[in-house]
């Protein structure tokens, strides 16, 4: 709190220096002000508000002393730093967080996998689950009497795409609009679940991460195992 009411000391006092007006209250009541009532008051609140949590998610290890510094001294036109070593310390920075991003995702990335080999050797084990040479698991909930596809094929098919937590990634059912896909296009373990169903069927694939988005993913976290449930609507021609 005391670190907080700092910023917004320096913060209030920048306003003040920059528009070349002394504040006109005093900053010790800033915390006693009641609702505002006047919409520019409350947008003023909101816009206070929304700046700093801003800063603090993009940039959670700030410290808000030396923070709330910068913007006072900005406001005064002085610095500690020349503008070569300030932008030598943002070069530096954006390095620190890209090796630190790096490694965060490495670290979900194994976790993941260790979470998806542990449930897929579980998994195999029900005797509804078959299994390809590939890791890919499968369950047959409705056999379907059509032919089936091939590599090459485009295909109409409802599906619900989620993460074992049940977590929903993609649903034509929630679009209610089949979606036509090509199976040259899809992830390795879609393409090859689907040439093993019929028109008309209905399965449940359990997608390795070797088979589905791997560690590259931009959708989900890198290394999940996918669960998709697919209905083969038909063949396009």
């Amino acid at each position: 709190m005391k670190r907080m009411l700092l910023v917004a000391i320096f913060f209030l006092a920048c306003i003040g220096v920059v528009f070349g007006a002394p504040l006109d209250f005093d900053i010790n009541e800033v915390g006693a002000l009641g609702d505002p009532s006047e919409i520019t008051d409350q947008f003023s609140y909101v816009y206070g508000y929304i700046i700093l949590k801003s800063v603090l998610q993009a940039y959670p290890d700030l410290n808000l002393e030396y923070w709330a510094k910068g913007l006072y001294d900005s406001a005064m036109e002085t610095e500690l730093f020349s503008a070569s070593q300030m932008q030598q310390i943002l070069a530096e920075y954006q390095m620190k967080m890209v090796e630190s991003n790096a490694a965060e995702q490495k670290r979900i990335a194994e976790k993941n996998r260790e979470t998806a080999v542990l449930f897929l050797a579980a998994n195999k084990n029900n005797p509804k689950v078959f299994c390809t040479e590939s890791g890919l698991q499968y369950e047959i909930t409705r056999e379907g009497t059509g032919e089936r596809p091939s590599a090459d094929s485009n295909v109409r098919v409802n599906y619900k795409c989620t993460l074992l937590t049940g977590t929903v990634i993609d649903s034509s059912y929630d679009r209610k609009v089949p979606s036509d896909l090509s199976l040259r296009k899809v992830i390795g373990g879609l393409a090859e679940g689907i040439q093993l169903m019929k028109v008309g069927a209905q399965y449940r694939f359990w997608i390795p991460p070797e088979l589905g988005y791997g560690e590259s993913s931009t959708n989900v976290e890198p290394n999940s195992l996918l669960v998709f449930e697919v209905e083969l609507l038909g063949i396009n021609r």
